[in-house]
Parts: C-alpha cells; structure tokens; sequence
C-alpha cells in the first residue's frame, strides 16, 4: 500500500498513512457539519444535480430504491452520519432529524438519469458471491438547497446508503448545466403564458 490520505473540509488531502516508511500520522481530524456552513452550490442555490458516482443503495420502509428521491437520500445521510459520530466521535448527532427530514420532503426531483448498475464481491466469510449493485447517473433536485449543503458536502466525504465501506454511495454535487436551466426557465414561461 502507497498510503491514505483524508481531505478536509477545504478539499486538501493530509496524509494518514505513509506506506513506503510505514508511518502513521495523526494528521486526521473528525469533520464537522460547522465546517461545510460557508459551503454554497455552484450557481443556483436552488437547483443542483447529484452525480452518483458509484452503485448507491438506498432502503426506505424496507425496500431497496431504484430512484433517488430527496427525502430518502436525506433520511440515509442522516442515519449514517448519526452512526459515524456515535460510534467513532464518542457523541450523537445533535440535529432537529424530524425537522431536517420534513424539509427534505419539500425538494421537487426535476429531472434524471439513473440506471441500475450491478456489482458483485466475493465473500470468503460466506464463501459465496454477494450482488452489491445500486443506481448510477445524475439527478436534478429543485426547492430551498441551501440548507441542505452541510449535510450533502459532508456525504461526499463519507458517502451514503449500504455498502459504504466498499466505496458504494458516493456522490458529488454539481450544478444543473446552463443550458438547461435557460431551456426549463424559457420553456417555464411559455408554458405560463398559455
């Protein structure tokens, strides 16, 4: 192995781990939602895309999602942020959950473009072929985002969903191309002259 690295809330890496002289650092330092506060979306705060950029999996009541709606992406990032501090910050997560997750809801999805990917990994503790696939692409998300930014900065960092520590569940933030945003505002204001 070469090494590890984190990166902090201000996008540079710091070396964890130093494989050639077998070192290991102290340099890691938890991250916090304050930290990502001064974050905004590129552009138009209401109006940004989720590039999902591994297999995510998402459950919601049980069942395994095919479409990343807002609410639901909320409600796993919540969950695994809450787990992360408690079980390796020594605290929980001091968040209005009910709150945030009631807001979320409020998010429209605009538009899409995901499809199922499927991924499989070996387990030699079950000695069997395990599927770990998820949904891939990018969707578009409308309504009052600036809230949210913290929680969806810090998910880039840590990913969301099942299959986390396999590299599932990660995703970037991005905005909604131009173009695209001028072609649904026109086509916005024809359709409301109508």
């Amino acid at each position: 192995m070469e090494g590890v690295t984190w990166v902090d809330a201000e996008d540079v890496p710091k070396a964890i781990y130093d494989g050639k002289r077998k070192v290991l650092t102290t340099s890691f330092r938890p991250l916090s939602l304050s930290q990502f506060r001064s974050s905004s979306l590129p552009q138009n705060p209401n109006l940004a895309t989720l590039h999902y950029l591994t297999p995510t999996r998402i459950t919601y009541n049980g069942q395994l999602h095919t479409a990343p709606d807002f609410h639901v992406i909320i409600r796993n990032l919540l969950r695994r942020l809450s787990n992360l501090a408690y079980f390796h910050c020594g605290g929980e997560l001091t968040l209005d959950f009910k709150g945030i997750i009631e807001k979320s809801k409020g998010i429209e999805t605009r538009d899409g473009d995901v499809h199922w990917h499927d991924w499989e990994r070996y387990s030699a503790r079950q000695d069997t072929r395990m599927k770990m696939g998820g949904f891939v692409g990018k969707v578009d998300y409308q309504g009052n985002l600036a809230e949210f930014v913290p929680l969806l900065k810090l998910g880039e960092r840590v990913h969301v969903g099942k299959g986390t520590a396999f590299g599932l569940g990660r995703y970037e933030i991005g905005s909604v191309e131009p173009e695209r945003c001028e072609r649904e505002t026109r086509n916005g204001r024809e359709s409301s002259a109508l």
